[in-house]
């Protein structure tokens, strides 16, 4: 049997035990609710960070898929315009090279004959060599005629000055007032 005494001080004990056990626990919980505050306070500013770090990186990548769709958008269209000059090149030499071409020869021969005087060397392809020929004569012309390869028209030399009347010169002359016209006619607004 335990004596009076020892039991109250067991009780004693015992109570300031429970007190202390729910301190602790109180503690605890209070403890864990201020752990379990601060984890879901550190998530959320976590989780802010990578949302606007994603944000970010989402906005980098849309504006680096415009300025691809751009650039490729830009490169179609000088393809395009590229194309459009070299069709209306090809046209321009048709239409020279149609029922007129002798008569646009003769208007280059004669400006040419007129800066570079009657003794000259004259540059054209084998089929205009003929007509060349005849005019010269006509003229009174002493010039040699040498044939080239060319889409038409007419070189004409005398001592180191050259006359460059062949078309394909005339219209790189003009490439910059085709492109303004192409322009101005499909891409203007």
């Amino acid at each position: 049997m335990i004596p009076v005494e020892v039991r109250r001080i067991i009780e004693v004990i015992e109570k300031d035990r429970r007190k202390e056990v729910a301190e602790i626990r109180r503690i605890g919980r209070a403890e864990i609710k201020r752990i379990l505050r601060e984890g879901k306070e550190k998530c959320r500013h976590i989780r802010e960070e990578i949302l606007k770090e994603y944000e970010r990186r989402a906005e980098t990548l849309r504006n680096k898929g415009l300025a691809e769709i751009e650039m490729k958008r830009r490169e179609r269209l000088r393809e395009v315009k590229s194309e459009m000059a070299e069709i209306i090149k090809k046209e321009a030499v048709k239409r020279i090279k149609g029922k007129g071409y002798e008569k646009f020869l003769m208007k280059l021969l004669e400006r040419g004959i007129k800066e570079m005087g009657k003794d000259v060397e004259i540059f054209v392809r084998k089929e205009d060599a003929g007509f060349v020929e005849n005019f010269l004569r006509k003229k009174g012309v002493r010039g040699k005629i040498r044939t080239i390869r060319t889409e038409g028209g007419c070189m004409i030399k005398s001592g180191k000055m050259i006359a460059n009347y062949l078309i394909e010169s005339i219209l790189e002359r003009k490439d910059m007032k085709i492109d303004r016209v192409i322009n101005e006619t499909f891409f203007k607004g």
